[in-house]
């Protein structure tokens, strides 16, 4: 599509940055339905490294490009897949955005968007993400010098501190100041208006995180309690949103995992949870995490439900296939361990 815009008009690189725009919308949409956005990205990418061919120095097109490596590098990682060409990919242009224009006011967001890929690569991959953390921590700093209070900054550092806390929780020490800075952040990123859903989602996730911040303590109820309550703020501007039934689905296994087995306590907290993973199933019938859930709550206690553990141990087998990454977090704890 492009070229016939060059041959049209071989000058217009704006024309050819717009194209590039509408494959990004595209690849958004195809990230809605649970598609692969990679080959329309791919395409938004071309078209930028068109654009910047006829007009190495237009802003927009490297912006456009940033934004294209970015999101690639994102939904990369979140697949557990190794984004580091495309992180450095980003960097690179972003130091030519700045160059061109040393005022542009995005260009230590998009630095820090990557930095996170690679982070969370690193995450769930089992490497230590604190330098890639710490870097991506800086860059949203300066990101908030450029443009002070900006929401979205603040949401990055509010998942970057989640990311963290699961890093220490996971390696045995606790996340509970992580998972407090967290917590402010994400109350400085558009909560009370709902301008960033986001960050209602972060927020309910973050509160999972902080209810078993401390290994081998107790849950903490309360943020279990706030997890939901975020659940009610997401429905008020996305009732469908799949988010809602997986906060709630966990929480009730968290609830359940602490109650003593074959009680009746307990059964009530892994029906409760299978209701939730069952709509969080319809919602979206691809996705891994319910999937894993709805697994890890037959495991709790099959009988309960008229289905045995091992029902339960092959829906996680299943989740950690279709998406690798849950294996980090879940895999001791629902294959090794006794639940």
């Amino acid at each position: 599509a492009f070229d016939r815009a060059v041959e049209l008009d071989p000058i217009s690189a704006p024309i050819v940055i717009k194209i590039g725009r509408a494959y990004i919308d595209l690849a958004y949409m195809e990230l809605a339905t649970g598609l692969d956005p990679v080959p329309k990205l791919d395409d938004a990418i071309a078209a930028y490294e068109r654009a910047i061919e006829l007009r190495p120095d237009l802003v927009f097109g490297h912006r456009g490009l940033a934004l294209a490596l970015f999101i690639k590098a994102d939904h990369l990682s979140s697949r557990g897949l190794d984004p580091s060409a495309e992180v450095q990919r980003t960097l690179a242009v972003c130091d030519r955005l700045e160059a061109i224009d040393p005022d542009f006011r995005w260009v230590d967001l998009y630095r820090g968007n990557a930095l996170m890929s690679r982070a969370l690569y690193e995450l769930v991959t089992g490497e230590d993400p604190r330098p890639s953390l710490e870097a991506a921590e800086a860059a949203m700093e300066a990101s908030l010098e450029r443009i002070p209070d900006d929401p979205s900054s603040h949401l990055n550092l509010g998942l970057i501190h989640t990311y963290e806390a699961r890093y220490l929780i996971h390696e045995g020490r606790s996340g509970v100041d992580a998972t407090r800075r967290s917590r402010a952040r994400f109350e400085r990123s558009g909560l009370e208006d709902g301008a960033q859903i986001a960050a209602l989602i972060g927020a309910g996730l973050n509160e999972l995180v902080a209810a078993r911040a401390v290994p081998g303590g107790p849950i903490d109820v309360g943020a279990l309690q706030r997890a939901e309550g975020w659940c009610d703020r997401i429905a008020a501007f996305d009732p469908e949103s799949v988010y809602i039934p997986l906060i709630r689905a966990e929480a009730h296994y968290r609830r359940a995992l602490a109650l003593p087995a074959g009680g009746a306590d307990r059964r009530a907290q892994i029906e409760g949870g299978l209701v939730q993973t069952e709509r969080a199933r319809a919602l979206s019938p691809d996705d891994a995490t319910a999937v894993l859930l709805h697994g890890a709550l037959l495991r709790l206690d099959g009988r309960g439900v008229g289905e045995d553990a091992e029902a339960g141990r092959a829906l996680v087998e299943q989740a950690f296939e279709v998406n690798p990454t849950l294996r980090w977090e879940w895999g001791a704890l629902l294959l090794d361990g006794s639940p």
